[in-house]
């Protein structure tokens, strides 16, 4: 029960590299379980303490998910930001042909194209530079 939702964070991970952290999460629990049978606790409850332990089977997922994706280059962003206002340029210059259309003057049409997409360059953005300061704190 603890595996499957663990294994489901972690699908987009190569199958080697999922297998590898499965086996790897199972050693620790089984360690747990082992050093907190040594101390007493039926196999049971030594299982309930290890898995407390160890923490959210999907968090822990989701961690090592986030940790091992391959990191994308900040230009490749930056080119799906520009393809996405050259979209939505397209889309405004096309669709408004009325002078009673907004936005009508294309000016107006490419600063609503620039902006629109910016709040997810910006997210995107922020993530690459934390991205970038784990890996650093990690090294």
């Amino acid at each position: 029960p603890y595996i499957t939702p663990l294994n489901t964070r972690l699908r987009s991970l190569p199958q080697a590299q999922r297998e590898d952290d499965l086996r790897e999460v199972r050693q620790h629990l089984e360690a747990l379980v082992a050093g907190h049978v040594m101390r007493g606790m039926s196999e049971a409850d030594a299982i309930d303490a290890a898995l407390r332990q160890f923490g959210r089977a999907e968090q822990i997922g989701k961690d090592l998910a986030t940790i091992q994706q391959p990191n994308r280059p900040l230009w490749h962003y930056l080119l799906m930001y520009a393809g996405c206002v050259l979209v939505i340029f397209v889309f405004f210059a096309t669709a408004n042909d009325k002078p009673t259309d907004f936005p009508y003057g294309w000016a107006d049409q490419l600063l609503l194209a620039l902006v629109l997409p910016a709040g997810i360059l910006i997210a995107t953005i922020k993530a690459c530079i934390r991205a970038i300061r784990a890996s650093r704190a990690g090294m």
